[in-house]
């Protein structure tokens, strides 16, 4: 499931390599386990998450906002961890993580966030790509946001997923991200930027999540609601 590139995820999959061998795991298994995203794809589930962008312009102290909770299965509680992983050539990265994935949720010391919600289109095929959570690390690496774009929409991907990237200079884009290079973005607009589980934007796609977890909609109406009482 693993691509490399050298670009991206070379580098990274030395690091799935040295999991492998600091916990005397077999390759493939921890290869499998950064794939996870992949191999739970459209699963029937009533877990969901709801992701939010505050820019200075919204908030009192003027800072960067970004957050979102993640409301899943009950046994992935004790096998979460926050790790900080530092090196020498790039930032450091804190990042909300099941024990033996590269990286998911977090934000580095370049002032970089990312925020995560899950999407299926009618367009996803399972193939081997680069896996989401080896993209959520090569974005938490990243020195800007720019790069930090520019490595989710040049990713060739086999299934769907949003991506909210923040930067401390106090900007921020939403990333619908499809199968291939397929891409929808948002704005935020009166300084604020969320995103549910379902696609904002029409495509050439049906959007198959919310039929498995319709509360989607009313998560994004109750996000909108807290935000405009918010700015009055």
């Amino acid at each position: 499931m693993v691509k490399p590139s050298k670009n991206l995820t070379h580098p990274i999959f030395e690091e799935i390599r040295g999991i492998a061998e600091g916990s005397e795991t077999p390759l493939n298994e921890v290869v499998a386990l950064n794939a996870r995203y992949e191999f739970v794809w459209f699963t029937a589930s009533s877990y969901g998450c709801t992701s939010l962008l505050a820019l200075p312009e919204a908030t009192i102290n003027k800072h960067v906002l970004l957050g979102q909770n993640w409301d899943f299965k009950p046994p992935f509680l004790e096998k979460s961890l926050l790790l900080q992983i530092e090196r020498k050539d790039g930032p450091t990265v804190l990042t909300h993580v099941e024990a033996g994935c590269v990286g998911r949720t977090g934000f580095n010391s370049k002032g970089i966030g990312l925020c995560v919600n899950a999407l299926v289109s009618s367009n996803d095929k399972f193939e081997p790509k680069v896996t989401f959570h080896v993209l959520c690390r090569g974005i938490l690496d990243s020195e800007s946001l720019g790069e930090a774009i520019g490595k989710t929409i040049n990713s060739e991907r086999s299934l769907s997923y949003n991506f909210l990237i923040a930067s401390s200079e106090g900007v921020g884009i939403d990333i619908e991200l499809l199968l291939g290079k397929h891409f929808n973005h948002l704005q935020p607009e009166n300084g604020f930027l969320f995103h549910t589980n379902h696609f904002l934007k029409p495509g050439n796609y049906n959007d198959e999540f919310i039929k498995v977890i319709p509360d989607t909609l009313l998560r994004y109406q109750r996000v909108k609601k807290l935000v405009n009482h918010k700015k009055e």
